[in-house]
């Protein structure tokens, strides 16, 4: 029982958002997906990863716009001529909140020092480091001078870099307790079956 207390190993991180991932992907209820995000958020706060609002809201907003161009059941209102309907809205939402879930649950479940076995197993960890770094230096990027910052964080993110600012920004960030990711993967299957 106390090995449920102690922080988690990467691979056991892996292996339970793996096993967590069927539930929440599978989920149809709006509101269990929503809840199941937050719970997603909130493991990914509490680990130390930095969490920034606005992309996630411009992420979820931009998907939802985008079902909107596709009418689709009771209308609500017309702007410019455009039907905006309850079902492209309520599906475009669902499917934001269903990638922003999918996002967090990625910076819960897959943390530094993750090794997975074989060689395509130590080529996806490597994907996972990069896109670990990319996502940590993205705010390098400028649309006023694209190429040259783009050059700026393809350096940041390349390995002959200082690996030990890696390591160490790393150390700052905690592994999750295994109790708690274990809670919130029964609470989706549970969700699920709800």
């Amino acid at each position: 029982m106390k090995k449920l207390f102690r922080e988690g190993t990467p691979n056991t991180l892996f292996i339970l958002g793996v096993a967590t991932l069927p539930a929440f992907l599978f989920q149809e209820k709006l509101l269990y997906r929503c809840l199941a995000t937050i719970f997603f958020l909130l493991l990914a706060l509490y680990s130390g990863k930095k969490i920034r609002p606005l992309p996630a809201l411009l992420l979820l907003a931009s998907i939802t716009a985008a079902a909107l161009l596709v009418p689709y059941g009771k209308v609500l209102v017309t702007i410019l001529g455009w039907p905006i309907t309850v079902g492209a809205l309520k599906m475009g939402f669902s499917r934001g909140v269903l990638l922003l879930g999918l996002l967090y649950l990625s910076k819960v479940s897959v943390v530094h020092g993750l090794a997975l076995p074989g060689a395509i197993g130590q080529g996806i960890s490597k994907v996972f480091f990069y896109l670990d770094r990319f996502s940590e230096n993205c705010s390098m990027i400028s649309v006023r001078d694209l190429p040259g910052t783009l050059d700026k964080l393809l350096h940041a993110v390349s390995e002959s870099d200082a690996d030990s600012d890696y390591t160490s920004k790393q150390k700052e960030n905690r592994n999750l307790p295994l109790i708690l990711l274990l809670l919130v993967s029964l609470v989706c299957w549970l969700f699920l079956f709800l």
